[in-house]
């Protein structure tokens, strides 16, 4: 996606892509009408009226875009090691994912910031920690170095904020991963800065909800039991502390089941327990052993 104009910054750009190791890819170029870059006949090349912005580049990529996964790129941008590339294809198709999102470093003053994101072992992206990623990690507030299935790009809205894209991306996603790959840099310049946290309205940190307004929709209507059915899982250092709570329990409600869980109970706590319960006939005591762990 070009926005400077600058052969310079094509030449950079697509010297680093020509140097990866993995060699079976395509290239879009978006650009404008005005522009004047020499394009490699390599390169197909999308000129559009107007300003280039991220919104009508993803839709170019939806309506074109051959390969199984496809990133995007700004041209004043670069790969950095020639293996990246192929790296990130291993690592996504390994771990059997639709979306990965690699590692990120910036060209600010002649020096290079590992954007790292410190994970220790590189875990899955989902609705509930991506908030923090986004407003933690430069990387989550846009779209670069992110590789997307096609098939989950088509089911994207076209946006031209890259978090808001990221965002529907990860609630769409059947598996989205922080990657171990190092892949993009991104060169930071006055007019090419990675833009601050912005909160969206419907952002929610889980997929609660959406679920809750799809069942609302459906009319469904949960028949509400007669009794209740409480669990507790036990051992034999917590038995003699369920008196307060069994009490509590009892003294609200007219009938409960109550499951007593464990693995191991001694015979002890086992009588002391089948006492305790002929002092609450309003509660239904269960004991219930668990099978053991294999």
């Amino acid at each position: 996606m070009d926005t400077t104009g600058k052969q310079a910054d094509l030449a950079k750009c697509l010297d680093s892509i020509s140097k990866q190791t993995y060699s079976d890819y395509e290239l879009l170029l978006v650009t404008s009408e005005e522009s004047s870059l020499v394009v490699p006949p390599s390169v197909t090349q999308y000129e559009l009226s107007g300003q280039v912005d991220l919104a009508r580049t993803i839709t170019l990529a939806k309506q074109h875009a051959d390969g199984q996964f496809v990133t995007f790129m700004q041209v004043r941008d670069f790969i950095l090691e020639d293996d990246a590339l192929a790296n990130c294809l291993q690592e996504v198709d390994k771990r059997d994912v639709d979306l990965g999102m690699a590692n990120v470093v910036r060209l600010a003053d002649d020096k290079f910031y590992l954007s790292d994101h410190h994970l220790g072992n590189y875990g899955l992206i989902n609705t509930n920690n991506l908030i923090p990623y986004m407003r933690f990690y430069l990387a989550f507030r846009n779209i670069w170095g992110l590789f997307i299935n096609k098939e989950l790009l088509e089911k994207l809205a076209a946006q031209n904020q890259g978090q808001r894209v990221l965002y529907q991306a990860v609630h769409l996603a059947k598996k989205a991963i922080i990657m171990q790959s190092k892949f993009y840099c991104l060169v930071e310049a006055a007019d090419n800065q990675v833009e601050p946290f912005r909160w969206q309205t419907d952002y929610e940190y889980s997929e609660a909800k959406r679920l809750v307004s799809e069942i609302r929709a459906r009319g469904y209507q949960a028949q509400i039991p007669k009794v209740i059915n409480v669990a507790l899982c036990i051992d034999d250092n917590l038995v003699k502390r369920l008196v307060p709570l069994i009490y509590s329990l009892a003294k609200n409600n007219r009938e409960l089941n109550l499951y007593l869980v464990y693995y191991r109970l001694s015979s002890s706590n086992k009588d002391y327990l089948r006492q305790l319960a002929t002092n609450f006939s309003n509660l239904n005591f269960h004991l219930r052993k668990t099978p053991p762990i294999h």
